[in-house]
């Protein structure tokens, strides 16, 4: 993976696995997964953690925005599941998928982003 910054994994009691990765709090640090990706809609699952500092991610395959994840609550809410939906990969082979921290929530105190595992799966 390709990353503008640091990513840190930790123990989370209470979260799946036991494990948290971190990505840091600075607006546009991303991390980029390289996939091996054909043509057609797409699921996307992202499990996490929303918390009172939490930021926001955009979520990216071949340069393409496939979702967006608000990570902020006001109290913390370990093994969250994001589902999106609808999302279509018009061009296939080996492609980036990207993960951007784009900002956060008025009421979060920080740009942390928090996540345990992500999920693709064709739908059609």
């Amino acid at each position: 993976s390709v990353s503008t910054g640091t990513l840190t994994s930790y123990v989370a009691t209470g979260q799946m696995h036991n494990l948290r990765v971190q990505g840091e709090n600075t607006n546009g640090t991303f991390w980029t997964y390289k996939i091996n990706i054909p043509t057609g809609t797409y699921t996307i699952q992202v499990l996490g953690v929303k918390e009172f500092n939490q930021g926001i991610i955009d979520i990216s395959i071949g340069g393409t925005l496939m979702a967006t994840i608000d990570q902020y609550a006001a109290a913390t809410a370990n093994n969250f599941l994001w589902t999106d939906t609808g999302n279509v990969v018009s061009t296939g082979g080996v492609l980036d998928m990207d993960f951007k921290v784009n900002g956060k929530n008025a009421s979060s105190s920080d740009l942390y982003t928090q996540t345990i595992w992500i999920n693709i799966w064709r739908t059609s």
